[in-house]
């Protein structure tokens, strides 16, 4: 479902949601720059993909895979604290891998 949205709208950084969104932009600008590139933002996707060969094997399953894998290493860290990644940080990578989900499910799907 295609919503119309203002195009110079700004996220309200004293919103704690619109404060994790900008959050969110931010990580995966910084992690593009070692997984993507400039144009592709799912480059890294496409190449396990390719290199899986799996027929029904796509990028929003990929995607939906590091959904779960960070799904799983949250419950693994409940009642534990993380020397690494903290649950929170997990968190914010679920939510968007699951948004890069949807950039390819849009890719895969165009209206």
């Amino acid at each position: 479902m295609a919503v119309e949205f203002d195009a110079g709208a700004t996220l309200n950084r004293n919103n704690p949601f619109e404060n994790v969104i900008h959050e969110m932009v931010e990580l995966q600008r910084l992690k593009s720059e070692d997984y993507a590139t400039e144009g592709d933002i799912l480059k890294n996707m496409r190449e396990v993909v390719q290199m899986l060969g799996i027929k029904e094997y796509t990028v929003v399953e990929d995607c939906n895979a590091m959904v779960h894998r960070k799904s799983a290493r949250i419950n693994n860290l409940r009642g534990r604290s993380a020397r690494n990644e903290s649950v929170r940080d997990s968190y914010v990578d679920r939510a968007v891998y699951a948004i890069l989900a949807i950039v390819a499910l849009d890719e895969e799907t165009p209206e």
